[in-house]
């Protein structure tokens, strides 16, 4: 049995198996609800967009934030993490205004 310290570091563990667990599981959940609404480009956006975030956040109750952001700012990593959250903000971008993104992509004859 666990006493005095060990107790209150198992707890806070168990508490981040749970928080990861939790925030993977809906996100994955708002990931797969965002199929359903695929054709209606607002809803797709927010609930994808909100999926992608809530698992990218899901990590931060393993390793904790400061440690995920400083992975992710890493020299090596930077690409993807440039990337990932280019392709984030362009899904919310383009699923809010679509026909204004559409327009301004050169279709002036």
């Amino acid at each position: 049995a666990h006493t005095g310290i060990d107790c209150c570091f198992s707890r806070l563990n168990d508490q981040r198996l749970y928080g990861f667990a939790t925030c993977l599981m809906a996100g994955l959940a708002c990931t797969l609800l965002s199929m359903l609404v695929f054709f209606n480009p607002i809803k797709f956006g927010i609930t994808f967009t909100f999926g992608n975030l809530l698992s990218l956040g899901s990590t931060a109750f393993l390793i904790g934030p400061k440690r995920q952001l400083t992975m992710m700012l890493d020299p090596v990593q930077i690409y993807a993490t440039a990337t990932y959250l280019s392709s984030i903000i362009s899904s919310v971008f383009l699923s809010i205004c679509p026909q204004q993104a559409l327009n301004s992509c050169g279709n002036h004859y």
